[in-house]
């Protein structure tokens, strides 16, 4: 637990109970630490009723006001609080129903402390094996639920159509392969930028070359990326079209690699040093359903490979299995019927069939 929830306790919980004396409803937030919380949350908010949003900090309030989404500053002490990640210690009341969401599909890294989960009253993970290794720490708070920011994958949202389209708007060349590169962030210890940032012109003369970066690659790596001539430096939150556009992913240890292993498509990773938050279980699994390369070089050559063939095709369904429950487009409604049995006053009439059929 961070020094700040000890620190802020007994004043914020004070705070909490007087305010409450002069409440006449429930008071309730979506916490967003960053834009890409409201991505994840969206599939789920839109089966609710509508959440005002608390901006981490004046920046992410400044990038939200930039998309037209308004948004209020901590402190603040709701009655409830959602969020897309584990925060709920800036609300150091226990009175206050927390729940939590994933960030991104699956652990892709050691988990942190238990605690950290365990002061939500629920926190929905992607699938039940992530619920199962959570438990293996003790967190208690789990329960699988699937991935809604995939769910517009799957509801309908994109098709042949819209795909093409979106293709033609972004410049996606038809005849050429299409390469999404994804890498986590460099302090990490879990990233491979460095063995391809600097090499991405010798691939663009045969294939359409993506990119996506975490936010906290450092702006050396962005700045040569972007400056690649015939690369695009994705700036999207949503990565759903940008995926059903690609062909093939390379990445590192990213979550994204799940989600292109969700939407059917083949998966290259760099092997990394083992950093202290990758488990011998997350190697296990990406050694399971990508193909493993530790050079540049190496990733030509499999690129060839793939041209001809696909072999784990069948492990990436194995693989799903492992990192989502229920990819059917429906995860945020799955979601929202779990948070309205909590928090009734967010209940829209949809929810009523849905409300019977969440364990």
């Amino acid at each position: 637990m961070v020094f700040s929830y000890y620190l802020t306790k007994i004043p914020y919980c004070l705070t909490w109970y007087t305010l409450k004396l002069f409440r006449i409803k429930k008071m309730g937030y979506f916490y967003c630490g960053d834009e890409l919380d409201l991505e994840i949350f969206k599939s789920v908010q839109r089966h609710l009723q509508p959440l005002p949003v608390i901006a981490k900090n004046k920046q992410i309030q400044s990038d939200l006001e930039g998309l037209g989404i308004k948004s209020t500053l901590l402190p603040k002490f709701p009655d409830f609080v959602i969020m897309t990640r584990h925060a709920a210690h800036k609300f150091p009341c226990n009175k206050i129903t927390r729940i939590g969401m994933r960030h991104g599909p699956y652990h892709f890294k050691k988990f942190t402390n238990a605690s950290n989960y365990n002061m939500f009253d629920v926190f929905f993970m992607t699938s039940s094996e992530d619920v199962r290794h959570g438990a293996k720490i003790g967190i208690k708070s789990a329960i699988g639920m699937g991935y809604p920011k995939l769910d517009c994958a799957f509801d309908g949202t994109y098709n042949t159509e819209t795909i093409s389209d979106f293709k033609t708007k972004n410049r996606i060349i038809s005849h050429k392969k299409t390469l999404l590169f994804s890498a986590t962030w460099e302090g990490s210890g879990m990233s491979a930028v460095d063995k391809w940032a600097k090499q991405l012109g010798k691939l663009t003369e045969k294939y359409n070359v993506l990119v996506t970066l975490h936010p906290w690659v450092s702006k050396e790596y962005k700045d040569i990326i972007s400056s690649t001539k015939g690369v695009t430096l994705i700036k999207d939150k949503n990565l759903a079209p940008w995926i059903m556009s690609s062909d093939i992913c390379i990445g590192d240890t990213s979550s994204v690699l799940a989600e292109f292993s969700a939407l059917g498509k083949p998966v290259i990773t760099f092997r990394v040093e083992q950093a202290n938050r990758l488990t011998n279980e997350i190697i296990e699994l990406l050694d399971s359903f990508t193909y493993r390369v530790d050079t540049f070089e190496e990733l030509r050559a499999k690129l060839r490979d793939l041209r001809n063939e696909d072999p784990l095709k069948r492990a990436r369904t194995q693989a799903n299995a492992v990192m989502f429950n229920h990819l059917d487009g429906t995860a945020g409604l799955r979601i929202a019927s779990a948070i309205v049995k909590l928090i009734p006053e967010l209940k829209l009439p949809e929810i009523d069939y849905f409300l019977e059929n969440v364990d």
